[in-house]
């Protein structure tokens, strides 16, 4: 049975990725692909190496070579599907943007915070009333836990979450001058504040897309939308940012947010209705 030595492969490698991954990708989306037998027809009958040979069915191809080619074209495909999906959300969303009012990065900090298992609606009407009298780090500094919490307990998990807030005002005053710092590490090392509310802040206070923002929303349309396959959220995160551009991550973190909200929600989706149900796959599990 012949075979294709590993260093004819690798010989060939770029060569062929070039030439094959365009069927690659139009074979994976179109659905066709079935197994590696047929991604060994289409590598052997797209490339001149094997133009001598009469028949395809009895050539074995390296395995890592064959796991190569198709992630290398699942991963243009991926992007092909992701161009299409931002364009559309686009046109469905053009307004996406942060629910929660504030204004200033501070204030959105603490809004992001406040915001944990609770709806931006409940967070916005406790804000109101709290940001007018506690607006900066300082304002905080001499502001009991127990005060504190009196004010944002209808926000849920208030112990906590009102030590939090007090613990990052104290280290934004003593460790960054009473501003709050621009960078994911520098959030992130603050009291309470972990990687989805420091990309919330740089994205939507400062105009920086240094990560995705992936909430419960985002979690599950990723998913749904076959853009993700992480179990946890800093993977997901990950996948998308491989995925989009980085300039419409904060955009699109909000239309996906919306598009969850309003149509694809978790326990039932109204696919029917939804605006980008041609292009969804539906992965509902």
């Amino acid at each position: 049975m012949p075979c294709v030595s590993t260093n004819q492969c690798l010989v060939s490698l770029q060569i062929i990725a070039l030439r094959l991954n365009k069927s690659l990708v139009i074979a994976i989306e179109k659905g066709i692909f079935k197994c590696k037998k047929y991604i060994t027809q289409i590598l052997i009958k797209k490339t001149n190496l094997y133009k001598s040979l009469k028949s395809v069915d009895n050539i074995i191809l390296p395995l890592p070579f064959i796991n190569f080619l198709l992630k290398h074209a699942m991963d243009k495909t991926k992007k092909n599907y992701a161009k299409r999906l931002l364009v559309k959300l686009r046109e469905v969303f053009p307004a996406a943007e942060c629910s929660l009012e504030y204004d200033s990065p501070f204030e959105l900090l603490v809004a992001t915070i406040l915001s944990a298992q609770c709806t931006d609606v409940q967070v916005n009407k406790v804000t109101k009333t709290l940001f007018q009298k506690y607006k900066t780090p300082s304002d905080y500094v001499n502001l009991s836990v127990e005060s504190l919490e009196a004010k944002i307990k209808s926000t849920g998990f208030y112990h906590n979450k009102a030590k939090s807030i007090l613990s990052a005002a104290r280290e934004i005053i003593s460790r960054f001058g009473g501003i709050v710092p621009c960078s994911i590490s520098e959030l992130t090392s603050l009291s309470g504040v972990g990687r989805k509310t420091a990309n919330v802040v740089l994205g939507n206070g400062f105009g920086i897309n240094e990560g995705f923002v992936v909430d419960t929303h985002v979690f599950r349309l990723s998913h749904r939308l076959g853009l993700a396959v992480g179990s946890v959220p800093a993977k997901v995160e990950l996948e998308l940012m491989a995925v989009f551009p980085q300039g419409d991550w904060c955009f699109l973190s909000h239309a996906l947010i919306q598009l969850g909200r309003q149509f694809c929600k978790a326990r039932k989706p109204d696919c029917n209705n939804c605006p980008i149900n041609s292009t969804c796959p539906k992965i509902i599990k």
